[in-house]
């Protein structure tokens, strides 16, 4: 067992190399530049210039190391600085810049005021703390005349990858706040609310699946397999909506959105209507699972010779016949678990459910692509790890079977 789950554990790393790679082959493949989408139209070329060369679009090479002066802050959060040449740069006499602090990148980056002498494409590069941005007369470290040069997807990769490795998925644009606090800030509600669903799944999926089953061809199971195939071909998003008419709106038993006060009666009252559709179709599907394995395992020979020891009939299907025929069902349970994860995207939208999936419409609204690619790559490791815990409820469920390794 243990060398079974080592495998799969480090079968996991390609498998996420894999999710990375198409997320941010998707990101990069959206049309303009990617900076200027995520700081808007009124952003200065300066702040596109630092955020760019944080998120590893573009580098500094070359340059000169130099000495620049805090002379004044004007407004606009931009310092002048007064540069001192000395015997490696390629000027002879002391110039001013413009600094802009934007939103306090570091390093940052100006340009030189005077342009009629010295070439615009000359920048100059500032490491600073908080402090020395505030403080008139202090001297900083520069590096002068440094050429900005874009960087090629594949190192762009690599750099987000780095971060990634280090535990950094980035910054988010939108709130300033780092992405993992972002996205775990949110998470919370985005298990609640598939878990909950996902009980509401199993718990009628078992229930319908179970007494179509017993009572094949009856009035029973025509009616609820007219009504699991309606409801598997239901939209989500619509049937999100039409309960929110009927049930918060002709008949106002439950609030059409929001979360309300974690873990108060309060809360419940908010997850009826979203638990419920994002779990119909699910339980819909487990309900075709389990009702077909069901009838499978019904015509066998030992549930036959069960019958016949004159075993009471729900002993035989409770105890010999259902958990046989949940194999399957497992399987497509927790295969959906992870799909309700990824599902959850819509009807948090639908309901405002304050969760990873409306993070992840949020952030793509306002272009913010950090804080997409890590809800993205979360998303997908919790939907492969949830795989692999499906897999080692295989051996609880039948003895007969034995996970690759474990025998050993």
């Amino acid at each position: 067992m243990t060398t079974y789950i080592l495998r799969r554990l480090l079968e996991l790393i390609p498998t996420m190399l894999g999710v990375t790679i198409l997320t941010f082959a998707l990101m990069r493949l959206s049309p303009g530049d990617p900076v200027r989408l995520m700081l808007g139209p009124e952003a200065t070329e300066e702040s596109i210039t630092a955020k760019s060369v944080e998120l590893g679009y573009e580098r500094y090479v070359g340059g000169v190391p130099g000495t620049a002066r805090v002379l004044g802050i004007e407004r606009g959060n931009y310092l002048i600085l007064h540069v001192i040449p000395n015997e490696q740069t390629d000027f002879d006499r002391e110039r001013l810049i413009r600094l802009h602090v934007g939103e306090a990148a570091n390093p940052l980056v100006g340009r030189f005021i005077e342009h009629e002498d010295f070439p615009v494409s000359n920048v100059i590069e500032a490491r600073v703390s908080q402090t020395d941005v505030y403080q008139i007369g202090v001297d900083l470290d520069v590096m002068i005349n440094r050429t900005l040069v874009k960087t090629n997807v594949v190192t762009q990769y690599f750099y987000w990858l780095g971060g990634v490795i280090r535990g950094d998925l980035g910054t988010s644009i939108t709130s300033g706040r780092p992405v993992t606090e972002e996205i775990f800030r949110r998470m919370p509600a985005t298990i609640e609310l598939a878990l909950v669903s996902m009980i509401f799944a199993i718990l009628t999926g078992i229930i319908v699946g179970v007494l179509s089953a017993v009572y094949p061809r009856s009035i029973l199971d025509n009616t609820s397999r007219f009504i699991v195939f309606v409801f598997l071909a239901m939209p989500s998003f619509w049937l999100g909506l039409e309960l929110i008419i009927l049930f918060s709106r002709n008949i106002p038993l439950f609030p059409p959105a929001g979360r309300g006060d974690p873990w108060t009666p309060q809360m419940v009252s908010h997850l009826v209507l979203p638990a419920i559709t994002l779990g119909v179709s699910t339980g819909a599907f487990l309900c075709r699972i389990l009702r077909s394995s069901m009838l499978q395992v019904l015509s066998m020979d030992y549930v036959r010779t069960a019958r016949a020891k004159g075993l009471d009939s729900n002993r035989v299907i409770l105890k010999h016949a259902l958990k046989n025929a949940m194999i399957p069902f497992v399987t497509v349970a927790g295969l959906s678990t992870g799909a309700l994860l990824g599902g959850s995207v819509i009807v948090e939208t639908v309901f405002n459910w304050p969760g990873v999936g409306k993070l992840m419409i949020d952030s793509i609204r306002g272009r913010d692509f950090p804080v997409t690619m890590g809800a993205v790559l979360i998303l997908a490791f919790i939907f492969v790890l949830v795989n692999l815990l499906v897999d080692l409820l295989y051996s609880v469920l039948d003895p007969r079977i034995r996970l690759e390794g474990s025998a050993k």
